[in-house]
């Protein structure tokens, strides 16, 4: 079972209402409800599991109790819900300072959402807007955040067993707790301070290697030459044609 006490605490008295589940549906999907009913910015509800966990472009994320931390923030931007590729950015940049105070070796990111770590995906992060057109329509953003910090018994399941890692590798008594605190902590810091950008393009895997580019059905190869102001991917295609690639469009796969 996690400590809310120890979680608000590793939080540094950012965290404003805080929820705590040993397991759940999907962390994002109750607080982006919380959110329609009026929770106020940076809400935050921490899992030790979830049945129904999921990443980008409706995939399902392996979440079991006893291997990571599952959680969402809520935070209410002003303006509208073109500022998610950004934030997005900004949370791995976040979520990376969090686990390697924990002592984590430091961590890549796989642009845009997935963090890695010796080569295989250890954190996923996704953005989502949150609308109410009964309240007027944009409600905020709901940051939801899952860490494989420890192996499975037995190892991960056989689909996902040679991409997916943990940053831990055994289980620590009280980290759970210290990890779902101090990534509130440096998620509500980082999106405070903005400046996050030369850490996210630092940190970027893709650079300069060869990789799929996946999307509307098909696979091209290209290479990933750079990472633009806004976030999206600077891309040579194989007859030598450059493009700018935009978060949500596509899935980069690396070779």
């Amino acid at each position: 079972m996690l400590d809310r006490e120890k979680i608000l605490s590793a939080a540094g008295g950012e965290c404003g209402k805080i929820e705590v589940f040993d397991t759940i549906d999907s962390t994002s999907s109750y607080l982006k409800e919380l959110a329609r009913e009026g929770a106020p910015e940076h809400t935050a509800v921490v899992a030790a599991s979830q049945s129904g966990g999921r990443g980008r472009m409706g995939r399902s994320f392996f979440s079991p109790e006893g291997t990571g931390i599952y959680l969402s923030l809520l935070f209410r931007p002003k303006g509208d819900a073109a500022s998610v590729g950004m934030m997005t950015a900004a949370a791995a940049v976040g979520v990376c300072r969090a686990l390697e105070s924990l002592g984590s070796p430091e961590l890549g990111i796989k642009w845009v959402n997935d963090l890695y770590l010796n080569g295989k995906k250890v954190c996923g992060i996704l953005a989502e807007s949150v609308f109410d057109s009964s309240r007027g329509g944009f409600e905020g953003v709901v940051i939801g955040v899952g860490v494989n910090l420890f192996e499975p018994r037995g190892g991960f399941p056989s689909e996902i067993e040679n991409i997916a890692g943990s940053v831990f590798g055994n289980c620590r008594r009280g980290l759970a707790e210290a990890a779902a605190g101090g990534i509130i902590r440096e998620l509500i810091s980082v999106m405070r301070e903005g400046d996050f950008l030369s850490c996210y393009r630092r940190r970027q895997i893709l650079i300069g290697r060869s990789a799929l580019l996946l999307r509307g059905g098909t696979s091209e190869r290209i290479e990933v030459l750079g990472l633009e102001d806004d976030c999206s991917l600077r891309v040579r295609h194989e007859d030598g044609r450059e493009e700018r690639v935009l978060s949500g469009e596509v899935s980069l796969k690396i070779l």
